[in-house]
């Protein structure tokens, strides 16, 4: 079985220009935790978060989807 890499190591796409920001999750993503497991339903915003925290950290990420 084929496993697509194209996109190891690249994390969430780009925020989309009409997302809805969310300060207090991303405050809550702040802190020193070894591992953060952001866990929804399909459609709830998880990777646009991601995205939005990683736009505001220096932090080395893992972004496992």
């Amino acid at each position: 079985m084929a496993v697509d890499n194209s996109r190891a190591g690249r994390g969430p796409r780009r925020l989309p220009e009409a997302h809805v920001p969310r300060p207090r999750l991303v405050d809550r993503l702040r802190t020193r935790a070894r591992v953060t497991l952001v866990c929804a339903p399909a459609g709830f915003g998880k990777s646009t978060l991601i995205r939005e925290w990683l736009n505001t950290t220096h932090e080395k990420v893992l972004y496992y989807s």
